[in-house]
């Protein structure tokens, strides 16, 4: 399976502009911000940006799979979800995603427990690490 980019029929560019689910979601959550700005926030260059939103490179090809990395850039900037924005450009959010980090993690399946659990655990927490307060 390729990951790059991919050319396409150039006669199907104004379709293809139309099929881009990525492109239509970035520009949605854009707004009235120039693309540039945008860009600028997400640390890739204004061109990137464009090629991303458009879903063409400057020389009329389709992009197929962009840089999962660009993607996630742009996303963070536009306060899309990375996995949304991942998964509509085709790819697996899981293989691209940080995992969760321990202490969120953690947590989360702690707040799924009743009080008399929690005070089990932070009493067991305690007696591990006797230095703390």
């Amino acid at each position: 399976m390729t990951e790059g980019p991919e050319a396409v029929d150039p006669q199907a560019d104004a379709t293809a502009m139309h099929q881009w689910p990525l492109g239509e979601r970035v520009r949605s959550a854009r707004g009235r911000e120039s693309g540039r700005s945008v860009a600028n926030r997400a640390g890739i260059d204004p061109e990137v940006y464009r090629q991303l939103e458009n879903g063409r490179r400057r020389d009329g090809r389709s992009l197929k799979r962009p840089n999962p990395e660009v993607i996630s850039k742009v996303a963070r900037a536009l306060n899309i979800p990375v996995s949304e924005a991942l998964e509509l450009a085709g790819y697996r959010p899981e293989r691209y995603m940080p995992a969760e980090p321990f202490e969120v993690a953690l947590a989360r399946k702690i707040r799924g427990l009743t009080p008399e659990q929690q005070r089990a655990i932070e009493i067991l927490v305690d007696s591990l690490n006797p230095t703390e307060p």
